[in-house]
């Protein structure tokens, strides 16, 4: 499968993007003594809170050992062994993804703008038409000229405030659209959904035990080590970080 087809069928499913408080590693860990999916929790003192992967059944159920790591730990050993992987592609795909998201609500933004523009110049047009008709009036004396002073000024006002709205409005050109888009693309890129994907398509799971990280790559992550040095001799084997006391 494409790398564009892998990552529209992670998209397909809604709860496949994380919300605003998920990390990046949420549902990829699991304990290796019961097999159970390792949930993220807080601990610490006040003040001074750290998050955790701790083993879901030992917390609900007391029916496993006392199991977890912190997410420091568990990230760390991830972010060890990512630069193996050749993922600009991925990433690209991902953040376009996210972007096509937005792309809807952007474009009646821009909408909004150039109806508000074309009102405007429409505006404008016409009290043009009305200066030059009643100029025409008292230079021909069909009004008198004090009457016609007065609405001359008041067209003006009118004019000169329609102008100054006018030119505060943002151009819809292209180039404008494409500052847009890369004003967006640069925040997606900071956000924790494009990392969460893409970790999902690398990552098979995480498993913690006796204070060891242990990642399994999928075959996905294995191809892209493949496409660049040829050997699958050479593919990352699954890595482990122990943890260090604090």
């Amino acid at each position: 499968m494409e790398t564009f087809e892998r990552i529209q069928a992670r998209f397909k499913a809604p709860r496949a993007i994380a919300s605003p408080i998920a990390k990046p590693l949420d549902g990829l860990v699991f304990c290796g003594v019961c097999g159970a999916m390792a949930y993220r929790v807080t601990g610490g003192k006040k003040g001074s809170y750290r998050f955790y992967y701790a083993c879901s059944t030992q917390r609900r159920f007391k029916t496993c050992v006392p199991n977890q790591l912190p997410y420091r730990r568990v990230l760390a050993a991830v972010e060890e062994q990512l630069p193996r992987f050749p993922v600009d592609q991925e990433r690209a795909t991902i953040t376009d993804r996210l972007l096509s998201l937005v792309e809807p609500d952007l474009e009646r933004l821009l909408k909004g703008s150039s109806d508000v523009r074309q009102k405007l110049e429409a505006e404008i047009k016409k009290l043009e038409g009305q200066q030059g008709m009643v100029y025409e009036d008292r230079l021909h004396g069909r009004v008198p000229t004090e009457l016609a002073s007065r609405k001359m000024v008041e067209i003006q006002e009118r004019l000169d405030g329609a102008r100054k709205e006018l030119k505060t409005l943002k151009a819809t050109s292209k180039d404008d659209w494409r500052k847009w888009v890369d004003y967006f693309g640069t925040a997606a890129n900071a956000v924790a959904p494009v990392e969460r994907e893409l970790l999902r398509l690398l990552v098979s799971r995480i498993v913690i035990q006796d204070g060891t990280v242990t990642v399994e790559w999928t075959d996905y992550a294995h191809s892209l080590v493949n496409q660049v040095d040829g050997s699958p001799s050479r593919r990352p084997a699954a890595g482990s970080l122990r943890q260090r006391s604090t």
